[in-house]
């Protein structure tokens, strides 16, 4: 797998947490402005990512942090 680093792209890191998901048996959709500027070239520009999903948080945070992410103390 690829690292995450500071010059990832929007695309490569959706790509990336979208795989992760995948391979887990995860169903998630990429949904908001991210998929807008995805999809626009990023004539829109967003700088989160909001994926759609029925998957338990819990299910979520071991793929997460399988990717190097942390979670939030709020």
């Amino acid at each position: 797998m690829t690292a995450i680093t500071e010059t990832t792209t929007l695309l490569e890191l959706a790509v990336m947490i979208s795989e992760a998901l995948t391979a887990a048996g995860i169903t998630a959709t990429l949904s908001g402005g991210a998929a807008v500027s995805i999809h626009s070239q990023n004539r829109y520009q967003s700088k989160d990512l909001d994926f759609v999903t029925a998957a338990s948080h819990q299910d979520l945070t071991g793929v997460v942090m399988s990717l190097g992410f942390t979670p939030s103390s709020a």
